[in-house]
């Protein structure tokens, strides 16, 4: 009997531990699968919480742009997302997933603080089926801020305009001594044919305001300004604005002249009496008119006596004879300070020739000038007056000269 019981308590005590074995087995196989099933399971990722808006720049002239914080993504899913291919998939949502922002192209660069922008996600389908992961994500709208408060200056401290020329023909330059608006965004509405008393306007262009304001911090203010034109030197209009020292030097350069060419070809028998500096006709081109190559023209005008002489052997001539000679300068300039500006070496003088002819010695003379001072004026200062105003500073006081248009006949 004992043996029996301790039989039966033997075999009952192996019972339990059998069913304690299994029971033991049965909940590791549940947690093995409970392992399982969470290795296995698809991640799922709320784009919106990696999701960051940068704005740079200053009110009214700031940037935004969208961004995905990929690095934090990364460091929470790299282990727990799969991809049928080789590489890094956290990698390749980067290539398949972007951020789109509906901005009007005139708003670009133009955001203030305020400005509310719509964004849409955008998913590359095709390429994602591929990765094992799930994406939560919802459109939405993004308010701007943080951007900096715009100063303001005055850009035309830094512009100067330097006026060049002459009047009617005057020339501006625009000098910028700063480095706010680059000359490229500053013009001026006239840049040639100026006068002295008209007006420049210099314009700042819009270009001009978004570059100083993303670049400085600054925007400019006036954005136009205007200038009088001053300092052109002038083409002379009256002998009263060149000065008695400057006139000085044209009557020496003038006498020089006429005593070189009335004497250049001169024979025995001719001898310069006198040459008298008697005045001058200025003449000045009429404002509009494009006729006449010369902006003005001083003619300097001479009265000159020569001595003719010729004897044979049965008869004498010896008289003085008066003809009129003139040296024309062109282009006459007086700069800002008075000064006179002219080419003394480019002079004209008269092509056409007077004679003076003795009959009885079947002998003649022949000068470059004219025989009278009216017909000098008629054929070179008459002949111009439709382009050309004329002032008229000749003071001829010593009568009608003594040879004629057909040069005199002396008999002895």
């Amino acid at each position: 009997m004992a043996c029996r019981e301790s039989g039966q308590l033997e075999s009952q005590k192996t019972g339990k531990v059998l069913a304690a074995i299994a029971a033991a087995g049965i909940g590791a196989v549940i947690i093995l699968a409970m392992i399982v099933t969470v290795v296995n399971r698809t991640p799922t990722i709320n784009l919106n919480d990696y999701l960051y808006f940068e704005t740079e720049g200053y009110d009214g002239y700031g940037s935004v742009t969208a961004e995905i914080d990929w690095d934090s993504i990364k460091e929470k899913y790299r282990n727990k997302i799969s991809d049928t291919r080789e590489g890094d998939p956290v990698d390749m949502l980067d290539a398949y997933i972007g951020i789109n922002l509906e901005i009007d192209g005139d708003k670009q660069g133009r955001f203030s603080n305020g400005d509310e922008i719509s964004y849409t996600w955008d998913m590359g389908a095709t390429q994602l089926n591929q990765i094992k992961c799930k994406f939560e994500y919802t459109d939405g709208t993004y308010r701007v801020s943080g951007l900096q408060e715009l100063g303001s200056f005055d850009p035309f401290e830094d512009i100067e305009l330097v006026f060049s020329g002459v009047e009617s023909e005057g020339n501006v330059e625009l000098v910028l001594n700063g480095e706010k608006i680059p000359e490229t965004y500053i013009s001026c509405d006239r840049e040639d044919g100026l006068s002295n008393g008209d007006r420049v306007k210099v314009m700042i262009h819009e270009d001009g305001v978004d570059y100083a304001a993303q670049h400085h911090g600054m925007i400019p203010d006036p954005l136009e300004k205007e200038y009088e034109v001053r300092g052109l030197d002038s083409y002379v209009t009256s002998a009263a604005q060149i000065s008695r020292e400057d006139m000085k030097a044209l009557r020496e350069k003038a006498d020089s002249i006429c005593r070189e060419q009335v004497a250049d070809s001169w024979e025995e028998g001719e001898q310069l009496e006198s040459f008298t500096y008697i005045g001058n006709y200025l003449l000045s081109r009429k404002e509009g008119e494009q006729r006449g190559t010369d902006k003005n023209q001083l003619w300097m005008i001479y009265r000159v006596n020569v001595r003719n002489q010729y004897a044979n052997d049965t008869s004498f001539y010896d008289d003085t004879n008066t003809f009129y000679f003139y040296v024309r300068f062109c282009d006459l300039v007086v700069t800002d300070d008075g000064t006179l500006n002219v080419d003394m070496d480019q002079w004209n003088i008269p092509k056409d020739q007077v004679e003076v002819r003795v009959s009885a010695l079947n002998k003649s003379w022949y000068y470059y000038g004219y025989v009278t001072l009216e017909t000098l004026y008629q054929d070179g200062i008459q002949n111009s007056l439709e382009a050309y105003n004329c002032e008229n500073n000749v003071d001829e006081t010593s009568g009608q000269p003594e040879i004629t248009g057909d040069a005199p006949e002396t008999d002895i």
